[in-house]
């Protein structure tokens, strides 16, 4: 749709809310900012999105232009501050909006993945934890709606302030800043599949190392969904197994420091909740058009 595509940008997800939460240099909670946007791409929002945030046609219609966010924003953020977002899709989906809409994005300055703090701080690593994962982990009671920006935007600053985020911005690796995923080489989760050395993002996701699954437990071939894309490097689907259960397939790429693309492909055997969660997330990402997610779909019967 030529309607989706401007400035070099095709926008594949139209930034609706912005939520942040300000700590102060003591690392305690001073202010909050929120702002609901009308969107002008996307106007009609998909069902599985108004169940997990609550949001609907109606509400945003009240809400402001992208343009006048985003100077809210600025302004509330001021002179001095650091950005962080737990992952690392909220800041090229910003670039890429802030680019569609022929807005700068040299304010954006300094900024992490506060995924990395809560890893390399508390041990948990070969994996992007969530925001409620982090939060039950360090006791931090879940009382307020999750999928809302504010909200989660809270969460993260009460995670953030159990950090060193001294220690964490003076040990971040720089590199990650500009990449949608991180992949540890010398730590990957049990049963990971690792495969570097392509040309390309789309030869790795050509594969066959990317789409044929066998089951962890039986080692019996899975049946697997369709693969949709979530963020700009990662493909998920879920594989079926009639004896064992279903899984979470999940598939990162990136550039590695030789310019060379690599990628990583994890299972989790899920419980119902996450059966649930993952069906509900599935449906929400294949909104868009995902091209990675068609090269990965268009191999699959590749032998």
């Amino acid at each position: 749709d030529v309607t989706k595509t401007r400035n070099g940008i095709r926008l594949v997800g139209e930034i609706i809310q912005i939520g942040a939460v300000k700590l102060d240099q003591n690392q305690k909670i001073i202010d909050t900012f929120e702002v609901k946007i009308s969107p002008k791409i996307y106007t009609v929002m998909q069902h599985m999105v108004k169940q997990i945030t609550g949001l609907t046609e109606k509400l945003l219609e009240s809400g402001v232009t992208f343009r006048k966010a985003i100077e809210l924003f600025k302004y509330w953020c001021g002179k001095d501050y650091i950005l962080f977002t737990w992952g690392m899709n909220d800041i090229p989906m910003l670039r890429d909006n802030l680019k569609f809409f022929a807005m700068g994005d040299g304010w954006i300055g300094e900024h992490y993945n506060a995924q990395c703090f809560f890893n390399k701080q508390t041990g948990n690593t070969g994996r992007q934890y969530s925001v409620d994962f982090a939060a039950e982990y360090m006791k931090i009671p879940l009382d307020n709606t999750r999928h809302d920006a504010l909200n989660d935007a809270y969460y993260t600053a009460l995670i953030m302030s159990k950090l060193d985020i001294k220690k964490g911005i003076s040990e971040y690796d720089t590199t990650v800043i500009n990449s949608s995923n991180v992949i540890d080489e010398n730590n990957l989760p049990k049963g990971a599949v690792f495969c570097k050395g392509f040309e390309s993002k789309i030869e790795a996701a050509s594969d066959k190392a990317v789409f044929r699954t066998i089951c962890t437990k039986c080692k019996k071939p899975l049946a697997v969904s369709r693969f949709v894309q979530h963020g700009s490097s990662r493909v998920v689907a879920m594989g079926v197994c009639k004896k064992c259960g279903c899984y979470a397939i999940k598939v990162k790429f990136r550039q590695d420091e030789n310019k060379k693309y690599c990628f990583i492909k994890t299972m989790d055997l899920l419980d119902e909740k996450g059966k649930k969660d993952l069906l509900i997330n599935l449906r929400k990402w294949s909104v868009n058009r995902q091209y990675l997610a068609d090269r990965v779909n268009s191999n699959r019967g590749a032998k």
